[in-house]
């Protein structure tokens, strides 16, 4: 996905193609809402810890404001 971030941020004129990435690797790193998304979700879940049910229930939330952040840093911090 960097690479094709890297293509696309050289054809948008306001942004360098350094933002862009930045952006698309904060975005894909972390695992709110697939189990298998992260390494520690799968143990946790194989023990029976939580459900999906129960991981998209705080998942949702914090993707919204994971991608808040994102795009409040990729505005005004870089």
């Amino acid at each position: 996905m960097i690479p094709l971030a890297i293509t696309i941020g050289q054809d948008i004129p306001d942004f360098s193609p350094l933002v862009v990435a930045m952006a698309v690797f904060l975005t894909g790193v972390p695992g709110f809402l697939l189990i298998t998304q992260s390494p520690v979700h799968l143990i946790s879940h194989s023990y029976g810890y939580f459900s999906e049910t129960d991981l998209l229930k705080v998942g949702i939330p914090s993707a919204l404001l994971w991608f808040i952040v994102i795009m409040l840093s990729v505005l005004f911090y870089w």
